[in-house]
């Protein structure tokens, strides 16, 4: 059997960055020229879709009704674009752009439900669509690089370069600043999914959904499922169908919200429970409330200005504290969590409040304490995963928690995140530092079996954590367990040393946050 070519995504995605980079000399921004990039690229893959799919309906000799107009498909005007303006006329490219969003902004109904629901979300992502672009010549030599770019893999794995392009451009996004916070490195989206393990027939929630990464995993992961376990053609479309319709999304800035409605589209995901809402408003509460038997999120944390409209328990002005208590209220008794947390909510006396409502009122399963690194080169913050699930009715909360201290995700600690060794060959975590092992020793701890105490991880109790005011973060158990195993002075001073580097790097974060101190300190 003739093997795959191994696919070689950095120069696939170099090629994209060399592509996007010809916008600058159109536009000074780099989010803003991306963001415009975006939408040439969407539509180029878009009709890649179109034609395969094509292509199938006749083999079976049946009629295919494309979602775009064909005087809009990618293919259909690019090959020579200037010309191809003339011919509707417009005097300029970018003139028959400006038509084009215009148009795919207010696409018609066709009376075929499969088709309106997608140009509903075509509808989405140009409605508003404001033109960056200006210079007719750097735009066509975008176009034509575009149309040159060959998508890596064979015929089998080709669509796999859609959603792995896209999630490269997200990266560079994220690079540049501005959309830092709205992008999950993929290895951590992998594992999270992974731990929280949905399965078909599930509601799937990310209240803070950025550029859909998340729903993107968690939909391949169940779909995978669906695959294995169902071999009926038919009853294996129904549950695709459904699971479709079991994802839901919420992201309240407007671009990153279009932008993750692209990337769920390519996937062919669905989109159509992705809503631009504000996840912490009033109107969210009360139409999310105990919805979903999944959520899988990574929330924007640092302060948080002016009041939300709905109602909180606790008011501390940080996005993250406000997050926590939405997660806690949007997820159904039986329901699972897996969140990216600011560790400061962990240990924080201020925050003890939230810690304590955690762990009687819910079931904290487990804390992965992430390397400080992991979500550079947009910040430099300490942050954990933090797995829990809401009791059903008569059903006990927190009793023992698992705590594994990931000290390496497979790649540099530096800004520019390159891969170790083989993480980022074979895909999801494989080979990624200590990624794989703290999801055997979580499924372990999940069966009930029993959990070697080491200094990477263990076991507490849940009285321990009360005993020590409900802190969640690892270091305090580490150095509990040193002392009730007599460990060598050496041992404690080296820790104690982890700790106070660690409070030292959460203290210059937070001076960064806030505008506090001199930069010759």
């Amino acid at each position: 059997m003739k093997q795959s070519k191994e696919v070689d995504w950095n120069s696939f995605g170099d090629e994209l960055w060399n592509i996007a980079n010809i916008f600058r000399s159109d536009i000074v921004k780099p989010t803003e020229y991306l963001e415009e990039f975006s939408y040439l690229f969407f539509l180029r893959l878009f009709d890649e879709q179109e034609i395969y799919q094509e292509n199938i309906a006749k083999e079976l000799g049946e009629d295919y009704k494309s979602t775009i107009p064909s005087e809009y498909r990618f293919f259909n005007w690019a090959c020579d674009p200037r010309n191809y303006a003339r011919s509707k006329g417009f005097k300029t490219v970018t003139e028959f752009l400006d038509k084009m969003f215009l148009d795919l902004a207010n696409l018609p109904d066709t009376g075929d439900p499969k088709i309106d629901e997608d140009r509903s979300i075509i509808k989405k992502i140009f409605s508003n669509k404001t033109r960056r672009m200006q210079n007719d010549n750097t735009v066509i030599q975008v176009i034509d690089r575009l149309r040159l770019l060959k998508l890596p893999g064979d015929e089998g794995r080709k669509f796999d370069a859609l959603g792995r392009g896209y999630e490269f451009l997200m990266y560079k996004l994220g690079q540049q600043g501005n959309y830092g916070q709205f992008f999950t490195p993929r290895n951590i989206v992998s594992f999270m999914v992974r731990i929280i393990d949905p399965n078909p027939g599930e509601v799937i929630l990310d209240p803070a959904a950025g550029t859909g990464g998340f729903l993107v995993k968690a939909f391949e992961y169940v779909k995978q499922k669906i695959e294995r376990q169902i071999t009926n053609e038919a009853d294996k479309e129904i549950k695709i169908r459904e699971l479709k319709h079991n994802l839901y999304g919420i992201e309240k800035a407007p671009d990153v919200f279009k932008l993750g409605l692209m990337n769920l589209r390519l996937h062919g995901d669905g989109s159509s429970n992705f809503e631009n809402l504000d996840a912490l408003s009033g109107s969210v509460q009360g139409a999310y409330k105990e919805k979903a038997d999944v959520i899988t999120t990574n929330p924007p944390f640092g302060p948080f200005s002016g009041e939300p409209t709905g109602n909180f328990k606790y008011k501390f002005k940080r996005f993250e504290t406000y997050f926590i208590q939405a997660i806690m209220d949007m997820v159904k008794p039986g329901g699972r969590v897996a969140t990216v947390m600011l560790e400061g909510l962990l240990f924080n006396e201020n925050y003890e409040g939230i810690r304590r409502d955690l762990v009687d009122k819910f079931k904290i399963e487990a804390v992965f304490s992430l390397p400080a690194g992991v979500f550079l080169p947009y910040s430099a913050a300490k942050t954990d995963i933090l797995v829990f699930r809401r009791p059903n009715k008569g059903e006990k909360t927190t009793d023992k928690v698992l705590f594994f201290n990931i000290e390496s995700d497979g790649y540099e600690l530096k800004p520019t995140r390159k891969p170790i060794g083989d993480c980022d060959k074979k895909g999801d975590i494989d080979g990624c530092g200590d990624l794989p092992l703290a999801l055997e020793i979580y499924q372990k701890f999940k069966r009930g079996e029993e959990i070697p105490q080491t200094e990477q991880y263990f076991v507490v109790d849940v009285e321990e954590i009360r005993k020590h005011d409900y802190r969640l973060d690892i270091n305090v158990y580490r150095k509990v367990r040193l002392e009730e195993e007599n460990a060598d002075p050496k041992q404690l001073i080296e820790l104690m040393e982890t700790n106070l580097s660690d409070a030292m790097k959460r203290l210059n974060e937070l001076k960064k946050i806030l505008g506090i101190g001199d930069e010759n300190e």
